[in-house]
């Protein structure tokens, strides 16, 4: 699959070495909890499309987890991967209930973690969330008397809500 954006020289350099990262776990164990990376480079200069573009190449059949600060972010972050040739289903762990720009994209949201698991699947997938929904929040009315309710991803990768 090609990507529908041209990359420019420096992310086509950036692509390449991302590549060899991925060659290294291929040769050795990943480990249990997984691999991740992160791309540093000046703003504007195209990291989200060159992360993507590396990811639609390394991990084309792959159940990907892309990670923003902002909900802003996360609706731009999906046009962009979109942009460069995702066509696997997308899932955005946030509260943008019908959200003209994910919906025209095809991306489902949820904050509920059954939800998530339910409609990630699997097979290919690329869920993108919030830091917000990794982790636990506050919630006094919780039951078990620990004030504290995971975050839907981290509750979704665990199989329940506690």
């Amino acid at each position: 699959m090609s990507s529908v954006i041209s990359l420019r020289e420096h992310q086509v350099t950036q692509k390449a070495a991302i590549r060899e990262w991925v060659r290294i776990y291929a040769r050795s164990s990943v480990p249990g909890q997984g691999a991740r990376g992160t791309l540093v480079s000046a703003t504007g200069s195209g990291k989200t499309i060159t992360a993507a573009a590396s990811a639609l190449e390394c991990f084309p059949g792959g159940r990907i987890l892309v990670t923003v600060p902002t909900l802003d972010l996360l609706a731009q972050t999906a046009q962009a991967w979109r942009a460069v040739g995702h066509r696997a289903p997308m899932v955005a762990v946030c509260s943008l209930e019908n959200d003209p720009v994910l919906n025209a994209l095809g991306v489902r949201t949820t904050t509920n973690a059954i939800q998530l698991a339910l409609w990630a699947g699997s097979g290919p997938v690329v869920v993108f969330a919030t830091y917000a929904s990794l982790v636990d929040r506050e919630d006094p009315e919780d039951p078990t008397g620990q004030q504290t309710v995971r975050g839907p991803l981290e509750a979704a990768l665990a199989g329940g809500e506690r």
